[in-house]
């Protein structure tokens, strides 16, 4: 496992750490303030979003949004044209307003009964 710091301001820092696996490369970025965790993401091959997550009480201050701009940038710095994320609710409303805020087009995706959203942004 390796594991980068990269300071962005006095009190803020994100953590990446890489798993790596003859299935996946899964890296987990972790944006730490103040010492306390407040959100939190896992990509595939920097380019392909997993997740991303913020702490409840944090919400709405900005955080998601700051690492999902640096996942953006670090995917670009590593060669990537796009940026993806799959199967997310369509009746979650706060990822759906999250994601086309930083500019991703969302499409419909339907698999079996079960119904979800993708979205791609170029980088």
């Amino acid at each position: 496992m390796s594991e980068k710091q990269l300071e962005h301001a006095a009190n803020e820092k994100i953590v990446e750490n890489q798993e790596e696996s003859e299935r996946d490369d899964e890296i987990i970025f972790t944006l730490f303030v103040d010492g306390k965790i407040v959100s939190w993401a896992k990509t595939l091959l920097y380019s392909y979003l997993k997740e991303i997550h913020t702490v409840r009480k944090e919400k709405r201050k900005g955080f998601g949004r700051k690492l999902l701009v640096y996942l953006e940038k670090n995917a670009k710095a590593h060669g990537a044209t796009t940026m993806k994320t799959s199967d997310f609710d369509p009746c979650d409303d706060e990822a759906i307003n999250f994601f086309k805020s930083l500019c991703f087009e969302l499409k419909p995706v339907v698999s079996g009964a079960k119904g979800s959203f993708e979205g791609t942004k170029i980088l």
